[in-house]
């Protein structure tokens, strides 16, 4: 199996996006995400952590698993419930430690558990416009609109595209393993049955994404493109089968969230 595949994704804009940033306006009270040079960017933190989110929701779907937890402590003991019961996945560490996961935190890294996805920063594909919108100020112990608590904050314009790269380390993903009937630690365990649950759950999370938003905001997400050791990859079934992932279901779940770039006359 290749080591690496670099997956091409495209963000389009579909409701008012803020990415939370300190003002450097005085007519603003929240400004969104700009890098260095001052390009309004969406930072791979959010992508990533709204993914994270939204393969909750996919995971279920595909018969796959979720801790839904936020602390470590809750993640490790969710993880080793799942296993003692034969669910999830396993994970053995350069020092020989086994370390239960859900198939999300297998995906999206956990305690002890580094991810093996690399997400870089979506950068625009062309001029970025925002406008200003207005908003109530919540308070944070009632909960409800505090009085005279007008704001605004800038807002990425509906339609605005940007790229992003997922990048996975494919060795990574091939080291997890299913617990077997006695958990992740005793006797023998087993091999998964499906080596391309990882690639159906980030279609998911990819085509449930508008839906759970980023930031104060949404937008809809496409893979345009995938690339593995050099080779590339320009339709879905051709694509599954660069990952090794060459089964109707993992081509199915990369073409629903499919587009060529061409449609939207990008190139």
């Amino acid at each position: 199996m290749a080591h690496m595949a670099s997956i091409r994704v495209l963000l389009q804009v579909t409701a008012g996006l803020t990415i939370r940033s300190a003002p450097t306006r005085t007519i603003l009270d929240v400004e969104t995400y700009r890098a260095s040079d001052g390009r309004v960017i969406i930072p791979s933190s959010s992508i990533k952590g709204a993914l994270r989110h939204a393969a909750c929701y996919a995971a279920p779907q595909l018969g796959l698993t979720c801790c839904g937890r936020r602390s470590p402590e809750g993640m490790v003991q969710r993880h080793a419930l799942l296993a003692s019961k034969g669910l999830g996945l396993c994970y053995r560490d350069e020092d020989g430690a086994v370390i239960p996961l859900c198939h999300v935190c297998g995906l999206f890294g956990s305690v002890r558990y580094m991810s093996p996805l690399f997400i870089e920063d979506a950068e625009p594909v062309d001029m970025v416009n925002t406008v200003q919108l207005p908003g109530i100020e919540v308070d944070d112990y009632t909960g409800t609109a505090a009085s005279g608590k007008l704001y605004f904050r800038e807002a990425i314009v509906p339609g605005t595209l940007f790229e992003a790269k997922i990048h996975v380390d494919l060795s990574r993903v091939g080291a997890l393993y299913s617990p077997g009937p006695r958990g992740c630690g005793g006797g023998e365990a087993a091999a998964p049955d499906d080596r391309c649950w990882w690639l159906k759950l980030l279609s998911g999370a990819l085509r449930l994404l508008e839906a759970v938003g980023i930031g104060a905001g949404a937008a809809r997400a496409w893979i345009t493109g995938v690339e593995v050791d050099g080779r590339a990859a320009v339709e879905p079934r051709e694509a599954a089968g660069l990952l090794g992932c060459g089964d109707s279901e993992a081509s199915e779940a990369l073409r629903v969230v499919w587009l060529s770039e061409r449609v939207l006359g990008i190139v």
